[in-house]
């Protein structure tokens, strides 16, 4: 369960959640920029939240065949709701149809392999 409050590390200040989302991640007190999830970033720049997620599940690549690597792939996918570290497909922007890919770090702090480079 989220807490109510987040904390600004540049300031220390105590932010509302609910003030933080509506001010797009950035701390009122002092301008800080705090993590902003890639799906939140996206629903606040496309018109009407509308996206049209690309779903390429092209699988996972493990070249050295670590088995611990596969372990923690499979938690941060289960934990952040998160295929890859880059979430790509298409949203409109002021009424333009454009193509977005943003990076969400939570993913292994946005490890990306060649898989999400792959696709589309």
């Amino acid at each position: 369960m989220e807490t109510e409050y987040r904390e600004c590390k540049k300031c220390n200040g105590k932010i509302l959640r609910t003030v933080l989302n509506a001010n797009h991640s950035v701390c009122p007190n002092c301008g800080n920029y705090l993590r902003y999830h890639a799906r939140r970033r996206i629903t606040a720049l496309a018109d009407n939240g509308l996206f049209n997620e690309w779903t390429d599940k092209g699988g996972t690549s493990n070249p050295l065949k670590d088995e611990s690597y596969v372990e923690t792939l499979t938690k941060v996918k289960l934990k952040h709701n998160l295929e890859e570290a880059v979430i790509g497909g298409e949203i409109w922007v002021n009424g333009v149809k454009t193509v977005i890919g943003v990076m969400d770090t939570r993913f292994l702090m946005a490890s990306m392999g060649h898989v999400v480079g792959e696709q589309k």
